[in-house]
This record gives C-alpha cells, structure tokens and sequence, in this order.
C-alpha cells in the first residue's frame, strides 16, 4: 500500500511540473503600443510579444490586429517587437 501512495504522489508531482514549465513558456502581455497613424502618436495595447526578434511581426491582442512596438528614448512608438514562438 505504501508503494502506491508514492507511485501516485509521485506521478501528481511529476504533472504539476510539467504543467508549470508549459506555463512559464507563455509570455505575459505587455504593454505596448500601435503607430496610429504615426509613430508620434502612440495609443496603449495590450500583446503577448518579446524584444527577443524571431521574425515575426509581434500584433496587438485587441481588433482590429495592429503592429505592436515599444517607445524609444524620443517617446516615438518605434522599437520593433516580436511574436513569441
């Protein structure tokens, strides 16, 4: 009996981590923002994106999808983010 308690506390354990390393490979959303109709003009989003380029165009979780950057040093919504893959 013993033997079976560890056998299954042992495969919950095992479950519950791969569950957890899943979810830390899920970016959180940031903040970001949309070129609209410039770069000088900046509105808030929200996207799941990293500064990390794996060239693909990171978009703004909100409709209608628009190309998400960050502000530079000028406030300008200019430096590029990247979809996380």
């Amino acid at each position: 009996m013993p033997v079976l308690a560890f056998a299954l506390a042992s495969a919950g354990a095992a479950k519950s981590v791969a569950v957890e390393t899943a979810d830390a490979k899920m970016p959180a959303p940031i903040p970001a923002y949309v070129q609209n109709p410039t770069p000088f003009v900046c509105p808030d989003v929200t996207a799941e994106c990293s500064t990390v380029n794996t060239h693909v165009n990171c978009m703004s979780i909100e409709q209608p999808l628009k190309r998400a950057y960050l502000k530079n040093g000028s406030n300008q919504c200019s430096v590029e983010l990247w979809k996380v893959l």
